[in-house]
């Protein structure tokens, strides 16, 4: 697992190669958070976050699947949110950029816990 993927650190070369690069985070760990986080950069619609699922496990996501990466993509753009509301409090000069960061991912994280609510009631049977 990655842990921060992103599509700003994806290279592919000239023969089609895929490269990743920035491998400070890297670790073992729930693959769903390097999909969460990749769809969080990329801004995706829960629709779309859901078919990058699918790629990746190459077959139909469970509902139980759909309801954890939107979750987790939820609550990565939460993490986000959170150091937006930061830097926007530490770093005067860019107040702006970092309000707006902040708009976008609080929108962000509640599209997605929207989007996950379909599959809510899969919760109870599992936990």
């Amino acid at each position: 697992m990655h842990t921060d993927l992103s599509p700003n650190i994806v290279l592919v070369t000239k023969e089609g190669k895929i490269v990743l690069i920035d491998l400070e985070f890297i670790s073992m760990g729930d693959p769903y958070t390097d999909i969460a986080n990749f769809a969080h950069d990329s801004m995706y619609t829960p629709e779309r976050t859901v078919e990058l699922l699918e790629i990746y496990l190459d077959r139909p996501a469970t509902e139980l699947e759909k309801y954890k990466v939107l979750l987790i993509a939820s609550a990565v753009s939460i993490m986000w949110y959170i150091w937006a509301v930061y830097k926007m409090a530490v770093e005067e000069s860019d107040f702006r950029m970092y309000k707006s960061y902040r708009d976008q991912y609080l929108h962000w994280a509640i599209l997605m816990q929207k989007a996950s609510l379909e599959y809510a009631h899969l919760i109870k049977d599992v936990y």
